[in-house]
């Protein structure tokens, strides 16, 4: 289960996945409304110091790795998909501690990996926009 054909395509799922889903989340798209609530903020004003400050309803620790932050999404998406597909294509060999250590650690550096690769090409679509 762990060799390098399954972690690289782990990577390529965990990667395609949270692209689709950031993509899916934009505004005008169909699940725009979604990351509107998570980003929705209230702009207080501070008479003292004449300064507007802007309060997000939820905290980044939340609303970013759901759907915000392309290379946080990883971290949450990436142990679900990886989860859920380990478990559809992949017999479950895990038998002792030492297996589920391995598990997650492969987990950690597959969500490290996706997390790399989704914000370079996340980085490369938008510079790529026509203006």
């Amino acid at each position: 289960m762990f060799t390098i054909d399954w972690f690289l395509s782990m990577v390529a799922l965990v990667s395609g996945f949270v692209l689709g889903l950031r993509t899916i989340t934009q505004e005008d798209k169909i699940f725009g409304k979604a990351r509107e609530i998570l980003m929705a903020y209230t702009d207080y004003y501070d008479p003292v110091t004449k300064e507007t400050e802007r309060v997000y309803h939820y905290p980044d620790w939340f609303h970013k790795p759901l759907l915000t932050c392309v290379a946080c999404m990883p971290s949450i998406w990436g142990l679900i998909v990886i989860l859920v597909a380990t478990n559809m294509f992949w017999q479950w060999n895990i038998v002792t501690v030492f297996d589920y250590l391995k598990l997650f650690t492969s987990i950690a550096f597959i969500s490290v990996t996706s997390s790399f690769i989704t914000e370079t090409l996340w980085f490369i679509k938008k510079s790529n926009r026509p203006d």
